[in-house]
Formats: structure tokens, C-alpha cells, sequence
């Protein structure tokens, strides 16, 4: 039986969720193993299971609000794919809460606002204080939340979407303050959107390129590339050739030095292999 590697960014509040939709579909649990910690709240955790099942697990991990990573290209064909007729109806499956159904229904007036608040956050016409770090977090990761789902639905989203999760990424505000895991979040969920569609793998290179940036953000984003370009080098031809023009090969250096220990043994391989493709276009 051939297995499919998954991997999922989560809050250990959600774990016992993970568990419940993977026993929906086979009921032998696979064993989960956490790869790295965003924060105090958010894991991100691998597991593998049966191919034959991986769409429709993607498909309900999806439709939960679960961000599903694009490791290979396998998995990203499922999520470029995502039909949102299947993703309606795992949305009103016999196991989703009533709280997480009522969640599904969208009040735009309500998102509005939220949204607006958000934007208060970035440009500084509202403050970030310690005395409202549970607004600012719930506002954040219901604006990241929506800005992922729209760049899974719309393909004619997904660059805007993944500008504006760059710009709460790169914002100087939440980098300074006690609210910096909200930055990182939205790194990593611009490179996963970014890793959806080809036409975005070479905003990889801007992320990595933008020092506004966390560091290790903008490794993982390197490694990302690498591992998606290097898969198929015709395809990514003219991103490699503006990579190769736009890295540097003594920064890159300097920067897997400042983040390794933050980097899983795969983004550490993928991120050398970029590097060692720059160095020899230079030579």
C-alpha cells in the first residue's frame, strides 16, 4: 500500500480534531510526529496514510480551516484542485461540531470589521499593548485564516492574498512587539501559498530577498524553492535563472548559519542544494 507523507499546521487545541478526521476515513491512526513549533499554540506535525485516501483527507482538512502544507508535488496538485462543492459538503459531515458549523456561516459585516481591525493593527492607527494581545492574536489569525481560504478557492486571490500576508509578515509592529508569532504565522502561510500555484513559486524568492522578514521565515522560504524547482528544472527555468541573479551566495550562508537549528533536516537539504546551484552559475 503506498503511503502519502502529509503535513499539517495546527494549534494543539485543534490535535484532537486532526485525530478524529483521520479515524473517519481509516481507522488505524497513523503515528503524528511534530516537525517544528511556530509558537506557544501552533505545531506543525507530519503523519502518513494511505494514497488512495490523501484527496479526501486533504479535501476535510481544508474545508476545517487546517492549513495543509505543499510539500511535493503530489500534494499541491490536490490543493490547486480543491473543488468547493466537496469542500460544502465535509463542511456539514455528521462530525463537525455545531460550533464549528455556525463558525462556517460567514457574517460579512462581522468579517468586515474584523478585517478592518486588523489593517488598524498594521499601520499603526491603533496600538498593540500587552493589555490587548487576545485581540490582536484573534484578529490576526482570523485575517490570515481568510486570506489562506481565499487563496485555496481563487486562483485570482491567491498573488493578492499572498502580498497582503507578506505585508503582516514583513510589518515592523508585530516583528517589535510580544506579537511576533503572528508575523512568522503569516510567512509560513505565504510560502504554502505561494508553493500552490506555479505562477507564485518565484514570489518564494521575494519573501527570501525581503529583510523586513523573520530570518528563519526567509530560510524556510529558500528551502521551499528549492524543493519545488529542483523537481522539475525546465518548468521553473526563468525563476531560477532570477534566483541565481537575486541570491547571494556569502548571505545565504550567513543566513542558514543564523537559522539551522530552526530548519527541519529536509528544508536544511533542499536550502544547501540552492546554494550550490547559485555557487556554480557564479563560476
Amino acid at each position: 500500500m503506498a503511503l502519502q507523507r502529509i503535513v499539517l499546521t495546527i494549534t494543539k487545541k485543534s490535535a484532537p480534531e486532526v485525530k478524529n478526521i483521520l479515524y473517519k476515513f481509516n481507522s488505524v491512526l497513523p503515528k503524528i510526529n511534530i516537525l517544528d513549533k511556530i509558537s506557544d499554540n501552533e505545531i506543525i506535525i507530519e503523519f502518513k496514510i494511505p494514497r488512495e485516501i490523501c484527496g479526501k483527507v486533504i479535501n476535510k482538512f481544508v474545508a476545517s480551516g487546517f492549513l495543509v502544507n505543499p510539500i511535493d508535488v503530489y500534494t499541491r496538485k490536490i490543493l490547486f484542485n480543491i473543488d468547493k462543492n466537496i469542500k460544502n459538503e465535509y463542511l456539514t459531515s455528521d462530525f463537525d461540531t455545531p460550533e464549528k458549523k455556525k463558525d462556517s456561516i460567514a457574517n460579512p459585516s462581522t468579517e468586515k470589521e474584523i478585517i478592518s481591525t486588523a489593517e488598524k493593527f498594521l499601520n499603526g492607527q491603533t496600538k498593540i499593548t500587552p493589555s490587548n494581545q487576545e485581540t490582536v492574536k484573534s484578529t490576526f489569525d482570523f485575517y490570515i485564516n481568510k486570506l489562506i481560504e481565499g487563496a485555496v478557492t481563487s486562483h485570482s486571490k491567491a498573488y493578492d492574498n499572498i502580498g497582503k500576508l507578506i505585508e503582516i509578515a514583513s510589518n515592523k509592529k508585530l516583528l517589535s512587539s510580544s506579537a511576533f508569532s503572528i508575523s512568522k504565522n503569516a510567512g509560513c502561510s505565504a510560502i504554502n501559498v505561494c508553493a500552490l500555484d506555479p505562477l507564485n513559486v518565484g514570489e518564494l524568492v521575494n519573501i527570501c530577498n525581503n529583510r523586513n522578514i523573520n530570518s528563519t521565515v526567509r530560510a524556510k522560504s529558500a528551502a521551499k524553492f528549492a524543493e519545488i524547482v529542483f523537481q522539475d528544472k525546465d518548468t521553473y527555468k526563468t525563476d531560477l535563472s532570477i534566483a541565481a541573479k537575486r541570491f547571494n551566495t556569502r548571505w545565504l550562508t550567513t543566513l542558514l548559519e543564523t537559522t539551522e537549528k530552526d530548519l527541519s533536516v529536509d528544508e536544511i537539504t533542499n536550502f544547501k542544494k540552492l546554494k550550490s546551484f547559485i555557487e556554480d552559475k557564479m563560476y
